[in-house]
């Protein structure tokens, strides 16, 4: 096989440079276009046959003009969940687990706007019908998204993430994007943990006095 010289090497060398370079300007266009804001139903899970399982919709990277108004819809495979209530979250509003359609509807308000980083537009409470293993998404579609421009609101263009539900085997603590627990998750293997530590560290300290016994 001919080897290239030092200069031939470095000409392949370049061109792939000059084609990453371009790539790499065209995801840094992406990139930045994606980081923009985002409503976001997140990723949970919950105990089969769980109840009072919490999923909130989120808006991300809320924009300079703040967080005026909120309509969103959001749907789900009632095999799997089964909505129990469910609020507006951050905002002042109304929300409807049984919106005609199917889906769950909650519409809100907040006067002055909400400037924080990011704000909760809709907080629904579940049960888990549905087998260990079944999942369903969270269907999430945007009516209505105003910023708190004064006497003349203005559209938030968001992109839009559907969220999912999966059930466990058990009802483990129901865990968002963010990492938080949701309410009405068991708790209940902390006590059988805490027994196990207990017995190992009372045999352990068996097995110490016996040992010191037959040194004696």
């Amino acid at each position: 096989m001919t080897r290239l010289s030092g200069i031939g090497r470095l000409a392949p060398v370049g061109a792939a440079l000059a084609v990453l370079a371009s790539v790499g300007v065209l995801l840094g266009g992406s990139i930045v276009s994606a980081q923009g804001t985002t409503i976001d139903g997140g990723t949970w899970t919950c105990g089969a046959a769980s109840t009072g399982n919490v999923v909130e919709i989120t808006l991300t990277d809320v924009p300079a003009g703040g967080l005026g108004a909120a309509d969103i819809s959001v749907a789900f495979d009632s095999a799997v969940l089964k909505i129990t209530a469910c609020d507006t979250g951050d905002l002042d509003g109304a929300c409807n687990p049984n919106a005609p359609g199917g889906p769950a509807q909650a519409a809100g308000f907040k006067a002055p706007a909400i400037t924080a980083a990011s704000a909760v537009v809709a907080t629904l409470t579940f049960d888990c019908v549905g087998a260990a293993g079944t999942s369903s998404a969270l269907d999430v579609t945007v009516n209505e998204l105003v910023d708190g421009t004064s006497g003349d609101p203005q559209p938030i263009t968001a992109a839009v993430e559907d969220g999912a539900v999966t059930t466990g085997a058990t009802a483990m603590p129901s865990t968002g994007a963010d990492g938080s627990s949701s309410s009405g998750a068991s708790a209940g293997w902390v006590i059988p943990l805490a027994v196990a530590l207990t017995v190992g560290a009372v045999g352990l300290g068996a097995a110490g006095v016996w040992r010191m016994r037959r040194r004696a």
